[in-house]
């Protein structure tokens, strides 16, 4: 099936004519292109020098497409007539001195012998090339098609691993993608579950905290700008998110202390003292059980008149 045009140029030119037109299609799933170029051509002399300038850049660029489409598909084609052993060899080489061609000989040796011996080694180099190349979605790609053909394999331990690490590098510290984090952490938690005794586990344990952390810190940053929009209800939402889900996080003190405050404003003194009990018994020596406490001896002074 032949995907949508990728590349279109359309030229004209006033009084003098000239049209150019090129498209570039690419097969599904293949790495073969061809090009159609059709172009007429009127009196170029008297073109104006700006349009004779245009002219031959936009030439240029599709004499570069035309040969960079043919060296594409006669390398493809050359690729799948190499022995499986070549292949590999070549493959695994490239992939070992960090060269992200080593996708194509690695593809080319799936595609041209399934049944290969070095097929399943094959599908774990190109999870660690890709991962290495900052291409993650390609790399999470791999991943999935190693879980389906080898769920049992004793290099599953690895697998998992490098899935959770493609989710965790995604992940920018100043605006957390809240998907992504999320399935870096079950990724870290299925490493550190399924394959305790893996030297994998111990590395991501502290992976696992940073990223529990960093949805911890969101929720307390829309949480206190709730508080200071006088949004209690709302705020109280995200402060009690923080107990629920990331009870392991380290802003779990200051969700204690957020929650007596809140409920303070509100004037629901119980439920002040409740959290501040916890707050007290398990953070005492924290700065914000300090402060809920400073917070319950006003509340303590106002009742008394």
């Amino acid at each position: 099936m032949i995907q949508s045009p990728t590349l279109l140029l359309h030229i004209n030119v006033t009084y003098e004519w000239v049209v150019i037109s090129g498209v570039c299609y690419f097969r599904q799933n293949q790495r073969m292109a061809c090009m159609r170029l059709y172009y007429k051509l009127g009196n170029f002399m008297y073109l104006s020098s700006n349009n004779k300038i245009a002219l031959l850049f936009i030439l240029c660029i599709f004499t570069l497409s035309i040969s960079s489409c043919r060296s594409s598909k006669q390398d493809s084609e050359e690729l799948l007539l190499l022995p499986a052993e070549t292949l590999y060899n070549v493959g695994l080489q490239h992939a070992q001195n960090g060269d992200n061609s080593a996708i194509d000989e690695l593809d080319a040796l799936i595609a041209a012998y399934p049944f290969s011996p070095h097929i399943e080694d094959v599908y774990l180099l190109k999870i660690y090339t890709h991962f290495i190349h900052n291409n993650f979605d390609n790399a999470l790609a791999s991943i999935k098609n190693y879980e389906l053909f080898y769920p049992t394999s004793p290099n599953m331990p690895y697998v998992a691993y490098m899935k959770s690490i493609s989710y965790h590098s995604q992940l920018d510290s100043m605006r957390v993608d809240q998907g992504t984090a999320y399935k870096a952490l079950q990724a870290f938690y299925n490493v550190m579950y399924f394959y305790p005794d893996s030297a994998y586990a111990v590395d991501v344990v502290d992976k696992y905290r940073q990223t529990l952390n960093l949805l911890a810190m969101q929720e307390m940053i829309i949480g206190r700008f709730y508080m200071k929009q006088n949004n209690m209800i709302a705020a109280m939402g995200r402060f009690k998110s923080v107990l629920d889900l990331y009870d392991e996080s380290i802003f779990i003190p200051e969700a204690l202390y957020r929650l007596v405050a809140a409920y303070s404003r509100l004037g629901v003194t119980s439920q002040a003292h409740a959290y501040a009990e916890v707050l007290d018994a398990n953070f005492s020596d924290t700065q914000w059980n300090s402060k809920a406490k400073d917070i319950l001896a006003i509340l303590g002074n106002n009742s008394d008149k």
